[in-house]
């Protein structure tokens, strides 16, 4: 796997209130894993941002379980195959 890829993760830093702000979120990093049995690791190409994302923010009640503070920020999105293991 090429050296130049980082495992970059939004984390939810604190609820929302009103408008969303940067500070709402932190910037974590790690190494990134070797792909396991049966796995690949992928490579963001594209992120979705989708108005439902506030509502799992701000732990309201939806059709998905809420965010906790310190969670990986979900989403949907396009990526490239850049390791795997059978």
């Amino acid at each position: 796997m090429p050296p130049s890829f980082h495992n970059q993760h939004y984390l939810l830093a604190a609820r929302p209130v009103g408008e969303i702000k940067a500070t709402d979120f932190k910037l974590s990093e790690a190494s990134t894993p070797e792909p396991g049995e049966g796995e690949v690791l992928l490579e963001t190409r594209y992120l979705a941002v989708d108005p439902a994302m506030k509502g799992w923010m701000e732990a309201r009640v939806d059709y998905v379980a809420p965010l906790n503070i310190g969670d990986v920020m979900r989403g949907n999105g396009v990526g490239r195959r850049c390791g795997f293991r059978i």
